[in-house]
């Protein structure tokens, strides 16, 4: 339903999971230690209840990346960006004039 025409976006390809830094479910450690190498600040943000991809593993990706910002939104999936358009478009832009808040963790 979300993947591209690219064979590796399909579910099953092997490139697909190692690209997220799993092979079937198992943290590959090597691939997430990596993260820490991003020196640019980066903003996290996932629905609570997305199941596509668990907000834990949003929280394991800004612990990761230094200058990380994550932000959940609430009684929302995968399409959050949608049912919270407004709040995400604020938040992005506020992230975008201010970029230098990383480390913090925002549940609205």
């Amino acid at each position: 339903m979300f993947n591209t025409r690219s064979p590796s976006s399909r579910p099953g390809h092997p490139a697909g999971p190692v690209r997220r830094g799993l092979r079937r479910g198992v943290p590959d450690h090597a691939l997430l230690q990596r993260l820490s190498a991003i020196s640019q600040p980066v903003f996290v943000a996932n629905g609570d209840s997305d199941p596509m991809i668990l907000p834990h593993y949003s929280y394991l990706l800004a612990g990761l990346i230094p200058q990380a910002q994550v932000k959940i939104y609430p009684d929302s999936a995968h399409g959050f960006l949608f049912q919270h358009h407004a709040n995400f478009a604020a938040d992005v832009e506020a992230f975008l004039n201010d970029p230098g808040q990383g480390g913090s963790v925002q549940i609205s």
